[in-house]
């Protein structure tokens, strides 16, 4: 693979810093809060906001569980002051992929003993790891809330169709091809099966 020269690396990012929150410190409105302990239910939009401020915490958490092993502080802070009328999935998507993004740098500063390819690799496993473990957290505790609903759970399998694509996207402004070995696996079996088919074509065509 092919580095992209121009790159260098950044300044330690501004989001990192000695992290002191916990899962229940996400900042939920007051109706909220009060609706949820009442299980009244809650609006559409209020049900919406609940979701992303899970889904932000959630990951966030992960990711600090994964980060601080590594780093040995959790980086990221869970707080999520939510925007009920503006935020959307792109918008949540982008927050969360400039937060665990800036966290390569004091990764690779940390791993001294890894060259930037494997590093990088290593990085995008971790933050994936992180992102899955929270969409499914998220899942969950929406689930065991019946807040489940269709809509919702369309939005968040949206904001992690986003999430992947953004960190292929950061992968690949490195200079890297993002075809990965599974990848390969997975044509070389359809180009086995493309074959087969062609063997039984053949066959039934010598047959006749």
């Amino acid at each position: 693979m092919t580095v992209n020269s121009s790159y260098s690396k950044s300044t330690q990012p501004h989001c990192l810093h000695s992290y002191t929150g916990s899962l229940a410190n996400t900042t939920f409105t007051p109706s909220i809060i009060k609706r949820l302990s009442n299980n009244h239910p809650l609006s559409a939009q209020s049900r919406k906001a609940y979701a992303y401020a899970l889904i932000y915490r959630l990951i966030f958490s992960n990711l600090n569980k994964i980060f601080e092993a590594e780093l040995a502080y959790a980086p990221l802070d869970i707080h999520y002051e939510m925007e009920d009328d503006t935020t959307t999935p792109d918008m949540l998507s982008a927050t969360i992929l400039a937060a665990a993004t800036n966290l390569f740098t004091p990764f690779l500063e940390h791993h001294p003993e890894l060259d930037e390819s494997p590093a990088l690799d290593c990085f995008l496993n971790l933050v994936k790891e992180g992102i899955s473990n929270g969409l499914a957290e998220t899942k969950e505790k929406l689930d065991s809330k019946q807040l489940l609903e269709e809509r919702i759970a369309w939005k968040i399998d949206l904001i992690d169709e986003q999430l992947h694509q953004g960190l292929d996207e950061y992968c690949q402004s490195f200079g890297y091809s993002l075809y990965d070995e599974a990848e390969a696996e997975s044509d070389y079996e359809l180009m086995l099966e493309a074959d087969d088919l062609l063997d039984e074509a053949l066959l039934d065509r010598l047959r006749s």
